[in-house]
């Protein structure tokens, strides 16, 4: 007996010899999934450990980078982008601001919005985390080779733009 499943402009069946109908392993799912969230936990564990001399929680760390990356963010989509509700977002955000690290200015439209800057302080830490992220990612990464390393990033943004198209379906 087959199983099907609806993938985006084809069907796959899941024999019982364990293959779908492209001759991949159907175990990977699970398999891969465990690693990736392994891994991924990992990363964050040697970063946290990494990261105790400049006294950030993992929290504060993440939420740092984004606004880094997206200056003026609003708390809102910071709160989704961390994963975290807004009351956390926005305890995370007050201990920053506390540390003078993260500033809060109202958006010139509406004033009731928050949006969410790095201060001159937290623009100095960045290089430092940036450095420590590269040598995390370099030790977990020291026995592959380049070649390894290529292939596993065109992979992992293969994935990632799957991971996208498939959210866009879904919200549709």
């Amino acid at each position: 007996m087959a199983s099907k499943k609806s993938i985006p402009g084809k069907v796959v069946t899941a024999k019982k010899t364990g293959r779908d109908s492209d001759g991949h392993d159907r175990h990977l799912g699970p398999k891969l999934g465990f690693l990736l969230n392994d891994l991924s936990k990992m990363i964050s564990q040697v970063w946290d450990s990494r990261m105790k001399h400049a006294d950030l929680t993992r929290s504060q760390w993440r939420a740092i980078g984004h606004v880094s990356r997206t200056p003026g963010i609003t708390q809102i989509d910071l709160s989704e982008a961390l994963g975290v509700g807004r009351m956390a977002v926005t305890g995370i955000i007050d201990r920053l601001e506390k540390k003078k690290l993260l500033l809060r200015k109202p958006d010139n439209i509406d004033r009731r919005v928050k949006k969410v800057y790095c201060t001159a302080k937290a623009k100095k830490l960045l290089p430092s985390m940036q450095d420590i992220g590269d040598i995390v990612l370099k030790d977990m990464t020291s026995n592959l080779s380049k070649h390894q390393i290529k292939q596993l990033i065109t992979s992992l943004e293969n994935m990632h733009g799957t991971g996208i198209e498939l959210l866009k379906e879904s919200s549709d």
